[in-house]
């Protein structure tokens, strides 16, 4: 038997890079791996979710990647 698992991590999107953004959440900021479909319309200073297969590395930021991101909020300045 396979254990199947997904992760749920939630806060604002930071700087957004080729391939990937940071994500900030509450505990700390993490690295988030995504493909250039997954960031079609992901601005900076979006609320989202992101979800993974609980794989994350060690390092600072720690990284992830995505396979399903979803907005939840937009905050606007």
């Amino acid at each position: 038997t396979q254990k199947i698992g997904c992760y749920a991590h939630t806060g604002v999107v930071g700087e957004i890079t080729e391939g990937q953004f940071v994500l900030e959440t509450e505990l700390e900021p993490i690295l988030v791996n995504a493909s250039a479909e997954q960031l079609e319309g992901i601005q900076t200073g979006m609320n989202v979710t992101v979800y993974s297969n609980g794989a994350m590395t060690m390092s600072l930021p720690a990284q992830i990647g995505a396979e399903m991101i979803t907005a939840t909020e937009t905050i606007v300045d």
